[in-house]
C-alpha cells in the first residue's frame, strides 16, 4: 500500500512474509486499512474511517 497526495494505492507486490492478511495498517490521513489475499491475489480490502486524534502524515 502507498498513500500519497490524498490517494491510497494498493501496490501489486506482496511481501513473502505476509501469508494471508494484514490488518490495521494506517495510510496517510489516518485511514486504517485491512488487506487479505489468496494465491497471491487480493481477495478483500477494507478502508476504514480515519482514526481519531491528530492526523498521521
Amino acid at each position: 500500500m502507498q498513500s500519497h497526495a490524498d490517494e491510497i494505492e494498493l501496490l501489486p507486490a506482496l511481501p513473502a512474509a505476509w501469508r494471508r492478511a494484514i490488518y490495521g495498517i494506517v495510510a496517510r490521513g489516518g485511514f486504517e486499512v485491512d488487506i487479505a489475499w489468496e494465491n497471491g491475489k487480493r481477495k478483500h480490502v477494507k478502508i476504514g474511517q480515519p482514526l481519531p486524534g491528530p492526523q498521521r502524515q
